[in-house]
């Protein structure tokens, strides 16, 4: 299964260049290193990671906390980039938890 969402890292996702195939850097980051190790599959064992430590998981970050591959609610594009440790979530306006139990409470109507 594919990432659920790719923007707006594209390439930044799993590498630590922006274009790998144009620079000739095809090194991974975090992220991309603990995608080749799960198959390179997208599910809930690495939406459960956090590769770059940043106590936000992956899934958080790509949007899909269930790994389930498709994106939680009206998620458009990755709140944070998993591979890169920075502020879990981006802008911050919903806590992991927080959005978790939301969506908990949603799955279950």
């Amino acid at each position: 299964m594919r990432l659920p969402l790719w923007e707006p890292f594209r390439c930044l996702t799993c590498h630590q260049d922006q274009d790998p195939e144009l620079s000739g850097d095809t090194s991974l980051n975090p992220f991309g290193e603990d995608w080749l190790a799960n198959g390179s599959v997208w599910d809930l064992n690495l939406a459960n990671m956090d590769s770059d430590r940043d106590d936000c998981t992956n899934g958080f970050e790509l949007g899909d906390a269930d790994g389930n591959g498709e994106p939680d609610g009206n998620v458009t594009e990755q709140s944070s980039n998993p591979g890169v440790q920075d502020e879990c979530g981006g802008s911050g306006l919903v806590e992991e938890r927080t959005w978790s139990a939301l969506k908990a409470l949603f799955d279950q109507r």
